[in-house]
């Protein structure tokens, strides 16, 4: 759910002239194998670049052969040790350009082109571009500890149990806030408050096809995705997110003014379901 953010973020740097969506990633980003060279930062945004899922390149417990760190979710894994992460990965899994497959790697990523870009940190940079302009009640801190913070559970035997996660990869996910907060934000998509025009077109510019993954956001087969978010054939915007034991649907109508966020905190509850019931009342 967070995508959104980062590439609303990284628009903005374009429209500052801080860079172009065309740059290369190793133009930003230092240290990278050779296949940084031949990857975008548009390629990033709408997941074509090849680049491997980071939660494919870490030592899982029973799986030695995986290069870098040992993974498990009560450890914390810092923004530092993700970027490194990725930098070990040899080879791309295919051209970049070549097709959509959906990896959080692509978006830590952008998540250093930002704070480079800019000179600021991408918490500080949504802070002071995003969330204070539109007053919304958002923080991008995935360990921190909120006051009153929904906690996530997972299903272990005869019942439900906290899900120890102290992950803390930037720009993929991570943005703490509601339901309501997200519906808030939403209709930035319509007014532009943050952006002007200009964004919103960006934001919907050069989308790609993505079979891959059409079951997850409940908008049926036809649909594409652009810059952190998915566009359905009849205009509707979408995305969908899942990650240990929480869920979130959220769901910008044709018309842009009606906005549908639902989130989870058990695996067995999916928010797409609450937001297809949603949109039955209101077509």
């Amino acid at each position: 759910m967070s995508k959104q953010f980062t590439a609303t973020a990284v628009l903005l740097l374009a429209g500052d002239g801080k860079l172009s969506i065309d740059d290369a990633v190793s133009a930003h980003v230092p240290g990278l194998p050779g296949w940084a060279r031949r990857v975008t930062i548009a390629e990033l945004m709408r997941h074509t670049s090849g680049i491997p899922d980071f939660d494919d390149l870490l030592i899982w417990p029973g799986n030695p052969t995986r290069p870098v760190i040992e993974a498990r979710l009560s450890q914390r894994i810092t923004q530092a040790q993700f970027l490194k992460v990725i930098a070990a990965a040899p080879a791309l899994r295919f051209e970049p350009g070549q097709r959509f497959e959906y990896a959080n790697s692509n978006y830590l990523l952008l998540a250093e082109i930002v704070a480079r870009a800019s000179g600021t940190p991408l918490p500080q940079f949504l802070r002071e571009r995003i969330f204070r302009p539109l007053g919304l009640a958002m923080v991008l801190n995935p360990d921190g500890d909120i006051a009153g913070k929904a906690m996530s559970y997972k299903d272990v035997g005869d019942g439900p149990q906290i899900v120890d996660y102290h992950w803390e990869p930037l720009g993929e996910g991570g943005i703490q806030t509601t339901a309501s907060e997200l519906v808030r934000w939403g209709d930035n998509y319509r007014t532009g408050t943050v952006g002007g025009r200009r964004l919103l077109q960006a934001q919907v510019a050069s989308p790609v096809r993505t079979e891959s993954i059409a079951w997850a956001y409940g908008l049926g087969d036809d649909f594409t995705y652009a810059a952190g978010i998915a566009l359905a054939a009849d205009g509707t915007l979408a995305h969908t997110g899942h990650w240990e034991g929480f869920a979130t649907a959220f769901e910008v109508r044709p018309d842009r003014r009606t906005v549908m966020a639902a989130t989870c905190n058990v695996p067995h509850l999916s928010p797409n379901v609450l937001t297809a019931k949603l949109r039955e009342i209101w077509t």
